[in-house]
């Protein structure tokens, strides 16, 4: 039986953020290791063009991000750029825009001029996200006219989840979703722990299971996404 993990085996993963936490985030000034990137897979660190390189030739680009965080942003539209420019043409695959969303940014690809209208018809700014950071990455998805993928579940569907009801997800995501009752009691433990933290503490603990839930099967539609994506497909996630 595959696991979620099975559908993204062989990614090449480049982590910018790995947890969201409410703890104050230091802002990065002139230290040269502010600037340095390091590579988990052989515990050095290595330089830009060497990531970029290594980046541009990969299938499945996955790019980190604390929301708010303006650095973060502005290191995803550098990754995407060189890719662009290297020749690369890119799916953009994005959790912030909900699968129902999916007809009204298709138009934007043949209409790509008013960013302000995409804004709109895919309710960006409504859902809580800082439409000025994400602005450039839908800028140079439509000038390119590349295609911008939703990789979210809707708001019926996620509610749904968190009150314990799969019923209305896709067969796909479902049966993904039920896989992670092979989740040991420690890691089921730790996810709604890192659920509870990333809301500062301020979620009630009783929807803390459904929570997680949730972000199980969002995990899951986020991978069948990109299974589902041209190559190379880079993805937009927290």
């Amino acid at each position: 039986m595959k696991s979620i993990r099975d559908y993204i085996t062989g990614l090449f993963i480049f982590v910018l953020c790995l947890l969201a936490g409410c703890l104050a985030r230091p802002v990065p000034g002139d230290d040269a290791a502010d600037q340095r990137i390091w590579d988990s897979s052989q515990n050095i660190y290595i330089d830009k063009g060497t990531l970029i390189s290594r980046l541009v030739s990969a299938d499945y680009i996955l790019l980190g991000e604390i929301h708010d965080n303006p650095i973060h942003h502005q290191i995803q539209e550098e990754v995407l750029e060189a890719v662009v420019s290297r020749g690369g043409r890119p799916e953009l695959v994005m959790e912030m825009l909900d699968i129902d969303e999916q007809p009204a940014i298709d138009k934007f690809r043949e209409n790509p001029d008013d960013l302000e209208a995409f804004n709109q018809a895919t309710g960006f700014a409504k859902k809580g996200w800082d439409w000025p950071m994400y602005r450039p990455l839908i800028k140079t998805m439509l000038d390119q006219r590349l295609p911008i993928m939703a990789a979210n579940l809707s708001r019926t569907e996620l509610m749904q989840v968190v009150r314990g009801s799969l019923t209305d997800l896709p067969d796909e995501i479902r049966q993904l979703v039920k896989q992670s009752g092979g989740l040991t009691v420690a890691q089921q433990e730790e996810l709604k722990q890192d659920i509870l933290d990333s809301h500062c503490g301020k979620l009630p603990l009783d929807i803390a299971p459904g929570m997680a839930q949730a972000q199980i099967a969002r995990d899951a539609m986020m991978a069948l996404q990109l299974k589902k994506s041209s190559k190379p497909a880079v993805l937009i996630a927290g």
